[in-house]
């Protein structure tokens, strides 16, 4: 055992040299043939690489947004009273048409009042008819009283005319000249009463406007002792009940008019740029109250349930202004306000394929309060292409592959996602000479010793060693 102990060293080191030898007894000149035979190596790197695509049609930005009324109506009371009728709609969650009946308050007092004037107008109308007939009677008097002036008048004239002492005496000249002023006198004083009756009228004709005026307003209070419903919506609060008395301006109920909603949203300035960019009608230079409004962009809202993520409900809408001037001081973000002008018109979405709204289960209209996500399609002037993900470099880079040679693509301007066929693309505003006609995006899982202007050759299988790397 201590002499095989001893022996096995020798014995495996003499193994290793048989095979050697044995290995290296082939013919010289085959090892010199295959050598000679072995084609020169590509030293170009290989690389991954897909075309772009130029986008076409609206561009796509999506926000975040919540929805919110398009109008909150308080009503209040106009008038004092008891609360003598709550109508069954008059209960908070109720939906209730324009014109149906929410309270009654007691009218009888306004009925009192209403009656009253009534009353005072047809008072007004006799005094009026009274005065009108004095004026009448005044003229006539006016009448008689001229033609009594012209008598007494010729009567003189003819005294004056006959020579005293001739047939007339002095007195006789006396009493004609005392009948003609006493004739003027006559017409003097009903011209007074003429004056005066018309200076009656005029006071009893405003007295019957005010009078007129005073009905129209007891004729509203009586109104406003019903409270209607302004618009078609919702009853959001409801604050009095049957039998409380109510002063005039409480607050009654407060309602929600569902004809419309708005989804307040804050976009970034980035999001702005492309608002702007649309084309816009030509304006003047007089119009600068246009330079704090925003261009109407068209918006598609759209709505999931945790629950049901493969369901989603869309609706129609209008980026239409500015939530306020200027931007939130905390986010940095400019508030914008979206118009639904139908926030029942729900289309309802299975994946990619439209389904009937009445076979599936959920929201109906758009309330309140929602987390929606807004779509702005936007049209732009200026040229957006579509990249695969995987050509994007977390350093906001992308590698351009041009006649062959290999370029890296900086400073670019992300516009925004989309998914097409199960895959994820970044778009990217792109002139012709960044990205034109012809080139390729490098798509490779590593980039690792590429720089601009290195030769490179697209291979269209796995790359060696990417097996693992791209798997992940």
């Amino acid at each position: 055992m201590k002499v095989f102990r001893f022996l096995a060293p020798a014995l495996l080191l003499l193994a290793g040299v048989g095979v050697v030898l044995v290995s290296g007894s082939g013919n010289p000149e085959e090892a010199v043939v295959e050598s000679s035979s072995e084609q020169p190596t590509d030293s170009r790197a290989l690389v991954k690489a897909e075309a772009f695509v130029v986008h076409q049609g609206p561009l796509q930005l999506e926000v975040d947004g919540t929805v919110v009324p398009f109008r909150e109506i308080k009503l209040s009371s106009e008038v004092s009273g008891r609360v003598l009728v709550k109508d069954e709609h008059c209960r908070a969650g109720k939906s209730v048409a324009a014109g149906t009946t929410l309270l009654q308050i007691d009218p009888a007092d306004y009925e009192l009042d209403l009656a009253r004037l009534q009353n005072q107008m047809q008072q007004a109308a006799v005094n009026l008819q009274e005065v009108d007939q004095e004026l009448a009677n005044a003229q006539e008097l006016i009448k008689l009283a001229e033609e009594e002036l012209q008598l007494r008048t010729r009567e003189v004239e003819r005294l004056r005319q006959l020579t005293i002492g001739k047939g007339v005496s002095e007195n006789e000249f006396d009493a004609a000249q005392r009948n003609k002023i006493l004739a003027k006198n006559a017409r003097q004083t009903a011209l007074n009463q003429m004056q005066v009756f018309t200076t009656r009228r005029k006071g009893l004709v405003l007295a019957q406007q005010i009078a007129d005026s005073q009905l129209k307003r007891a004729q509203l209070d009586l109104e406003r002792t019903q409270v209607t419903m302004p618009v078609d919506g919702i009853v959001v609060t409801d604050l009095v009940e049957q039998g409380d008395f109510v002063q005039r301006g409480v607050l009654l109920a407060t309602v929600e008019d569902t004809s419309a909603v708005e989804v307040k949203c804050s976009l970034e300035m980035d999001d702005l740029y492309w608002v702007w960019s649309q084309p816009s009608q030509p304006l003047s230079a007089a119009d600068t109250l246009s330079n704090y409004g925003i261009p109407p962009t068209p918006v598609t809202i759209r709505y999931r349930m945790s629950s049901r993520g493969d369901i989603q409900y869309t609706w129609k809408g209008v980026l239409t202004r500015y939530d306020g001037i200027g931007l939130d001081e905390r986010t940095r973000t400019v508030p914008c306000r979206v118009l639904v002008s139908d926030p029942q018109a729900v289309t309802v979405w299975k994946g990619d394929r439209e389904v009937e709204a009445g076979t599936v289960t959920g929201p109906r209209a758009l309330v309140r309060g929602m987390y929606v996500t807004v779509s702005l399609e936007i049209t732009t002037k200026q040229r957006i292409v579509q990249v695969p993900s995987s050509a994007f470099r977390v350093d906001n880079t992308i590698g351009r592959v041009r006649d062959g040679r290999y370029e890296l693509l900086q400073s670019l301007r992300v516009v925004g996602e989309l998914e097409k066929q199960s895959r994820k693309y970044w778009l990217l505003e792109a002139s012709e000479e960044m990205l034109k006609t012809g080139d390729q995006v490098v798509t490779s899982a590593t980039t690792l010793g590429l720089t601009s202007g290195m030769d490179v050759k697209i291979y269209k299988g796995t790359l060696p060693g990417t097996e693992e790397s791209e798997s992940q």
